[in-house]
């Protein structure tokens, strides 16, 4: 089975393609360009992947960040949303017709446990451009896996019968310098010594995803939201189905999609 590995930084080159092919041991393994913060970006990768492949049957939409304060695209979208939120719903809205045509298919997009702090979602404000408190790690970081997860109740609804199933997940806390720079360089060696004696390594925080991608037999229905390969509980902001509905409508207006 194919692989397609979208990353941004250094890899849009036969060495990066070459070097994961051979530690993973799999050679149909294809690194490809993308940056999520840019919606030209995102059409341009699904442009080229169409035109070498006709079917999609797991979509993982797992690229994320974090940063210390606001800050805008190119597009004049707030680059965290861009990246974990908007940047991937665009990515499976345009993929949407080659899911179908390759069902039964699966959609699954990592949010965190981290969503249980976002407390309002404004769907007028959903760049913070107007939002004076809105400029750190966890008010921006938290509403955008409230919204992917949003994002997929509403999708799970939407694709009811096509044969394509969609599901969040909370993968735990990874051991990465993602969110070092998040905080004063005088505290980050104490972050990074709390992370590592909590956290999961990359491999096992990998274990879920791949549950929710390979299992045939998943205990939970198209739309949930998974921790530790179970249906966990969400906060009452993300069951909010009416919420969903106006956010779906929301992102469609913002990444120009209808």
């Amino acid at each position: 089975m194919k692989k397609f590995l979208p990353i941004k930084n250094g890899i849009d080159n036969s060495k990066g393609q070459d070097g994961t092919s051979a530690e993973s041991g799999n050679a149909q393994i294809f690194v490809k360009y993308i940056d999520l913060t840019s919606l030209k970006s995102v059409r341009d990768f699904v442009e080229e992947f169409l035109s070498v492949e006709s079917r999609l049957d797991v979509l993982i939409n797992n690229a994320g960040m974090a940063a210390i304060k606001k800050s805008l695209t190119s597009d004049g979208l707030e680059t965290q949303m861009a990246c974990n939120y908007f940047g991937h719903f665009l990515l499976t809205r345009i993929l949407l017709d080659t899911m179908k045509k390759s069902a039964p298919s699966r959609i699954i997009s990592t949010s965190s446990m981290l969503h249980w702090t976002c407390r309002r979602i404004n769907l007028s404000d959903l760049n913070f451009k107007k939002s004076s408190s809105g400029n750190g790690i966890m008010e921006i970081y938290a509403t955008s896996k409230t919204c992917l997860i949003l994002f997929t109740r509403e999708l799970a609804k939407r694709l009811h019968g096509t044969g394509v199933e969609a599901y969040s997940v909370h993968p735990g806390a990874i051991t990465s310098t993602a969110f070092l720079n998040c905080f004063p360089w005088y505290f980050r060696t104490f972050v990074w010594a709390l992370t590592m004696m909590v956290s999961k390594t990359s491999v096992e925080g990998a274990q879920p995803i791949i549950d929710l991608a390979v299992s045939e037999h998943i205990e939970g229905e198209s739309g949930d939201y998974f921790v530790d390969c179970k249906v966990a509980r969400t906060s009452w902001l993300a069951k909010d189905e009416d919420l969903a509905r106006k956010l779906w409508t929301a992102t469609e207006d913002i990444v120009g999609i209808s």
